[in-house]
């Protein structure tokens, strides 16, 4: 994902680059945390805020933002959502101690389900999809083997939807984009199969004027679709050329005048997370 967000930050010419990077470094707070549509700084958007700046190559006072991130300890006080984020946002300042680290991921593996999947409430017997893509993403930033890949296999099978997709639970009938998206995600890398159905389906998401939606028949495509349809399928090495330029041409129209972007064409409001979606759609958009 890092690579692909690099490619987006290389291809952006001088003047959109500049005034991305422009806008992220305004969603810096003086504490050293990045806020999102409150002003009070979150982990949350803090790594989507650090995300950002790798792709755009920008400098950041790192010993404040070690600070704010080194302020939440070892996350024993945090939900899963962000108990996940302070394992990833650790391992992008490179600044923790091995103990500290193994620290929170045994926080992190508190969480886990009788299936070995994850939920972000303790105790729940059935993981999901999403939770246990996540948690796939906070152990592979800080290199530790995530699971037995065919567990997660286990674990996945039953999300399968009749068509074609996946859900987030089993026993339901549509599939969602970004949950079938980080099912795909985990399958790659996981180096389990991933059906050639599931492209198909991923595909027949993306709208003719550009962008994908989340679930069929949504009113209008939206970026978080987007990207993670778009990483997927670049993973499966699926063709995208058929889709480039109206996909770009939607991404693109989501960009503000303040230089961040927003998640739809009917949200004003920007934020270091659609930004960083934008990015990785573009990323997986430019050609090589």
């Amino acid at each position: 994902m890092s690579a692909r967000l690099r490619r987006a930050g290389d291809a952006l010419s001088g003047p959109m680059a500049g005034a991305i990077a422009a806008f992220v470094r305004s969603q810096l707070n003086d504490d050293g945390g990045f806020r999102g549509r409150a002003p009070r700084s979150d982990l949350y958007y803090t790594l989507y805020g650090l995300d950002c700046a790798a792709a755009l190559g920008m400098d950041w006072p790192r010993e404040r933002v070690a600070s704010f991130i080194d302020r939440h300890g070892e996350g024993a006080d945090l939900d899963y959502v962000h108990l996940v984020c302070l394992a990833r946002c650790l391992a992008r300042y490179n600044n923790a101690s091995p103990a500290r680290r193994r620290a929170v991921l045994s926080e992190l593996t508190s969480f886990r389900c009788a299936d070995h999947g994850f939920s972000r409430t303790r105790g729940d017997a059935q993981s999901n999809v999403y939770d246990t893509f996540l948690a796939f993403l906070a152990f592979q930033d800080l290199g530790e083997v995530f699971s037995d890949a065919e567990r997660i296999a286990h674990c996945l099978k039953p999300c399968r939807t009749p068509d074609g997709g996946f859900a987030n639970y089993p026993g339901l009938d549509a599939g969602t984009t970004p949950v079938t998206a980080a099912a795909t995600v985990l399958q790659a890398h996981l180096g389990l199969p991933v059906e050639a159905t599931t492209g198909d389906w991923l595909m027949a998401r993306c709208q003719q004027a550009g962008g994908f939606e989340a679930t069929t028949g949504a009113p209008m495509p939206d970026l978080l679709s987007t990207a993670t349809a778009l990483h997927a399928l670049s993973l499966m090495q699926r063709p995208l050329a058929s889709i480039r330029e109206a996909c770009l041409d939607f991404a693109l129209g989501l960009w503000r005048e303040n230089g961040g972007f927003s998640g739809t064409a009917v949200d004003p409001v920007t934020d270091c997370e659609y930004t960083f979606h934008a990015l990785l759609a573009l990323g997986n958009l430019v050609e090589k």
